[in-house]
């Protein structure tokens, strides 16, 4: 699909009693220039604009960002019309712990509000964020981790990762290309035991950072509850709605499968929220 800019023009015809449509280049060359008479609502107009771009077999550019990357909409390699979202690549990361007396994983977790996810309502998800422009992926799991969670520098060291290609929340819409840095990388943040106070009983037990670990959330906003990270059941994680972070959680359970840290026992406790292993 192309990437360059084009703009899409939508415009009552003069006089009124209809509508303009039209598509031009980054150059000003125009592409699609037809007037639509009465009595053609705007709506009709859009789905004319809409299904123009499949004849002229261009991307039409509707925004585009340094960081956030661009949302293209037009003729797709899968032969669809659709709208197709090119990211610069960012970076997400799982903290966990494994308690040593019963072999159970334990993710750390953020409140944080999304506009379109939770209907206005906090959700759990893991620490992650964008990669800057010339950023490397391990450079940007770090920053992200301090900026996101306030843990002290030390913890940056330990930061791994995970087995598998870039990912995306969503293979329909979303580009991911490991040679272009598009998509996100995984990356786990291990925890010791000893580093976090637990309490609760069963599926209620949780843990924060003992005190000393923590400098304080670096980037403050509206989304980040303050209170930081909860280390909470796998199985409790894994409920979460945002499914970068569900993603990452799966890559983690196989690494630790594979290298012999837990035991499939241990998983199967997690198989009905999801996991699907």
């Amino acid at each position: 699909m192309e990437t360059s800019l084009y703009r899409a023009q939508l415009a009552p015809l003069q006089g009124g009693g209809g509508w303009k449509v039209g598509i031009v280049d980054g150059k000003g060359h125009t592409l699609l220039d037809v007037p639509l008479g009465s009595p053609v609502s705007m709506h009709d107009a859009l789905r004319v604009l809409w299904s123009s771009l499949r004849r002229v077999h261009v991307g039409l550019s509707l925004a585009e960002h340094e960081r956030f990357g661009n949302v293209v909409v037009g003729m797709s390699p899968d032969g669809y019309v659709k709208p197709v979202r090119h990211e610069p690549g960012g970076a997400a990361i799982v903290p966990y712990t494994i308690d040593p007396a019963t072999g159970e994983v334990f993710i750390g977790m953020l409140k944080v509000k999304r506009g379109l996810v939770g209907g206005g309502e906090p959700i759990d998800e893991i620490p992650r964020g964008f990669r800057e422009p010339h950023e490397r992926e391990l450079v940007t799991a770090g920053r992200e981790l301090l900026e996101e969670t306030g843990v002290k520098g030390m913890f940056v060291q330990r930061i791994e990762q995970l087995p598998g290609s870039v990912a995306n929340a969503d293979s329909a819409f979303h580009v991911t290309d490991p040679a272009t840095q598009l998509g996100i990388s995984m990356y786990a943040l291990p925890i010791a035991w000893s580093e976090l106070n637990m309490g609760g009983v069963g599926p209620h037990r949780a843990g924060h950072l003992v005190p000393g670990l923590e400098e304080g959330i670096r980037e403050v906003n509206e989304k980040i509850d303050p209170a930081g990270l909860t280390f909470v059941p796998l199985e409790q994680a894994l409920k979460t709605g945002d499914n970068i972070s569900r993603g990452a959680m799966g890559a983690l359970v196989g690494m630790l499968l594979a290298r012999g840290s837990i035991a499939w026992s241990v998983v199967g406790k997690a198989e009905t929220t999801g996991l699907g292993v």
